[in-house]
């Protein structure tokens, strides 16, 4: 099933909800969070600005998760947070995290481009506990540490299995 949204390449799967995309976008797994002091259950990650292949699972199309500049200020630009199979390339290693440590959803979750850094956007996250399961990020290193296991940016099992098989196809 193939969407008209900005090209027919933008692919949808429909039984795990994963759609193709070629745009800009924040390249959010393996980022490093904080707690959100004026919003319960939020984080702000700092995330990559990157251009090209990306994936999004949910219920959004590509026109739904489209970058766009902000009307009154356009020195404001907006994107959105999905994964791209780019963090293989830049020797990224997918690691297993504990259900324990807090971690970040920040998959299709807006995210406001660095007006002083554009290769960086600031991304507004959900705390989740990924109930009760063990989760998985991405690392620079082989090496398996705790504490990078702690206020990342992550995905659950089944999302991080759905995103993989569609790119794979």
């Amino acid at each position: 099933m193939y969407r008209n949204n900005k090209t027919k390449k933008n692919k949808v799967t429909k039984k795990n909800k994963v759609t193709k995309c070629n745009q800009k976008f924040a390249l959010c797994p393996a980022a490093e969070c904080v707690l959100n002091p004026f919003k319960q259950k939020k984080g702000l990650c700092t995330c990559l600005v990157e251009n090209g292949i990306n994936y999004s699972y949910g219920k959004k199309s590509c026109r739904n998760i489209a970058s766009y500049k902000n009307k009154k200020n356009k020195n404001t630009e907006y994107i959105y947070s999905t994964f791209s199979p780019i963090l293989k390339t830049r020797k990224y290693k997918k690691i297993m995290c504990p259900a324990k440590n807090v971690n970040f959803n920040c998959m299709n979750q807006k995210c406001v481009v660095d007006i002083h850094d554009k290769r960086k956007a600031i991304c507004e996250c959900k705390v989740t506990n990924n109930e009760g399961k063990k989760w998985s990020t991405w690392e620079k290193t082989t090496k398996k540490y705790n504490n990078r296991c702690n206020f990342v940016s992550g995905s659950t099992p089944i999302m991080t299995a759905a995103l993989q098989k569609a790119i794979k196809k």
